[in-house]
């Protein structure tokens, strides 16, 4: 425990000690100076002060902010870089090369700079930089009530998207009342046969650079695939624990706990629909008397299956997704058309197309709400941070939209429970360069549990690299007669600010079922064929 204190008294030393270093002195701020408060773990939004009221010494060009980004530096210090106060410095600027190829940012070593001018020399090496350590374990004290007149106190612990709507930068915006309430951090214990394969077989997984610019994962076999994510493809890691975070084996919402989804207008038009819904882990399963590998299928680890219960008129519409073993092969995906009593298969150029009268497309579908496979994409890291979450045993009332819900918005309310500072990752996800023409997202900011790896937030930019949708993604744990609490359920809203739509899907219904799991679905939903192969989508209405 001493030791513990010991790492985070250093780290938030380091912190106050560039901070202070920087800030003794009146002059205005090079591209080193950002670069070393950054990597010293100062949040942007303290050095997003120091560039307001000392200005900046250089032209701030493409290079100069992307350098930034890499550091860690988040959209509203760019913002501020792009937009500050330039002053001629009476030290020589040293120019800062543009970071294509790493995360780690390293000086132009050709000019030797002024000793005058603070230098910040972030290495690839086998020392961790500032960005690989935790971020200091500063906490929001039990019981502080977050609302819209107090929040910028508690903004470095928001996602950028969440301090947009508090800020009342979007056409979506906090309502006036908002609260948050925060609570304790509640250690979140995955299930013992995930920790167990992790330990296992962790040790065995390599990550695979193939010569059109893909990747892909090699001998996964079940839980964790990089406990320790560190090294240049350190973002990549994080993405692939995301892509097989824990999932029990079967997951199920029948016609009796649908799963809800609504859609709501600008003009404030609300439309619902309830979807039945079975997602099975056909291999790499790590729950008790559960087969690690299905032998009916070897290529494929997990499926999706879902269909509409309401509205009457949509009744019978199904969807099935296999997801494939080798990372290369994109997920196939069908559709059952009622009034052709038949199954259609979906385009590979769908992976884009919306989910019908919602804001999510093709590629944020998955139960981690990424869903665009670990062969086509790239992940840089950024930092690791704390950020406000909404997680854990929260209580059963997100069903009931838009009751329990600060509305138009449709944010929870404090009936839902308290919030915690978690602990998360936060990645930079795009398309590799070969696969991005015609893609829908630039790029997606994802804020992944350091604990569990669910996805906790998400901020999506078009192909113009402006903020498009953002996403409050509150992972909820349910009880499991075989497993105990495991995560499983989950409410989701997510906010299109350009187009003035929002969504929200949860698979709570009205009453607060939610989700069942394994052992207590139902026998006749544990039916491999009928939910999990094309073969059973021709089964529907017969």
């Amino acid at each position: 425990m001493k030791s513990k204190f010991l790492c985070i008294a250093l780290l938030m030393l380091m912190s106050l000690n560039c901070a202070g270093a920087i800030a003794a002195s009146d002059r205005p701020l090079s591209v080193r100076d950002l670069l070393k408060l950054l990597g010293g773990g100062v949040y942007s939004s303290r050095v997003v002060l120091l560039v307001q009221s000392r200005g900046i010494s250089f032209t701030p060009n493409a290079d100069y902010l992307e350098s930034l980004r890499r550091a860690g530096g988040d959209d509203g210090l760019v913002r501020a870089v792009a937009t500050a106060h330039q002053i001629a410095s009476q030290f020589g600027q040293v120019p800062v090369p543009p970071t294509n190829q790493s995360q780690h940012p390293t000086p132009n070593l050709a000019t030797p700079p002024s000793r005058d001018t603070l230098d910040v020399e972030r290495r690839l090496s086998s020392t961790p930089v500032a960005s690989d350590l935790a971020a200091p374990s500063l906490s929001i004290p039990v019981g502080t009530t977050i609302t819209i007149h107090n929040w910028r106190r508690y903004q470095e612990y928001m996602p950028f998207g969440m301090a947009g709507l508090f800020a009342g930068t979007y056409f979506w915006k906090m309502p006036p009342d908002v609260e948050i309430v925060v609570g304790p951090t509640i250690r979140e214990s995955l299930p013992s046969g995930y920790v167990e394969a992790t330990t296992k077989y962790s040790d065995r997984v390599r990550i695979i650079h193939l010569p059109d610019g893909r990747y892909d994962i090699q001998n996964y076999t079940g839980g964790e695939p990089f406990p320790n994510p560190r090294g240049p493809d350190k973002g990549y890691k994080v993405l692939a624990n995301l892509w097989f975070a824990y999932m029990p084996h079967l997951l199920a919402g029948t016609s009796s706990n649908p799963l809800k989804m609504c859609a709501q207008s600008g003009r404030g038009y609300i439309n619902c629909v309830q979807l039945s819904y079975v997602y099975r882990q056909t291999a790499y399963n790590t729950d008790p008397a559960v087969h690690d590998d299905d032998a009916a299928n070897s290529r494929v680890w997990y499926t999706e299956w879902s269909s509409i219960e309401e509205p009457e008129e949509l009744k019978y519409t199904a969807r099935l997704v296999l997801y494939f073993k080798d990372g290369r092969h994109p997920q196939e995906v069908f559709t059952f058309v009622p009034s052709l009593r038949r199954w259609l298969r979906g385009s590979l150029a769908s992976r884009c197309g919306t989910i019908p009268g919602t804001d999510f497309v093709q590629d944020d579908y998955k139960r981690v709400c990424f869903n665009g496979g670990i062969g086509l994409f790239s992940a840089e890291f950024l930092r690791r941070a704390q950020i406000l979450a909404l997680t854990g045993d929260y209580a059963g009332v997100a069903g009931a939209f838009p009751e329990n819900y600060y509305m138009p918005l449709g944010w929870p309310k404090p009936a839902w429970g308290r919030w915690q500072i978690r602990d998360v990752d936060v990645i930079d996800v795009r398309r590799i360069p070969s696969q991005r023409a015609g893609y829908c997202y630039g790029k997606r900011i994802i804020y992944a549990d350091s604990e569990t790896h669910y996805a906790l937030w998400e901020d999506a930019y078009d192909t113009n690299m402006r903020l498009w949708k953002i996403a409050l993604v509150a992972q909820r744990l349910v009880k499991a007669t075989s497993l105990g609490h495991v995560p499983g359920g989950l409410t989701a809203s997510a906010w299109d600010i350009i187009n003035k739509h929002m969504t929200n899907v949860s698979t709570q219904d009205q009453s607060g079922h939610d989700v069942l799991v394994d052992d207590d679905v139902p026998a006749q939903y544990d039916n491999y064929v009928m939910y999990s192969t094309p073969a059973g989508l021709a089964q529907i209405m017969k």
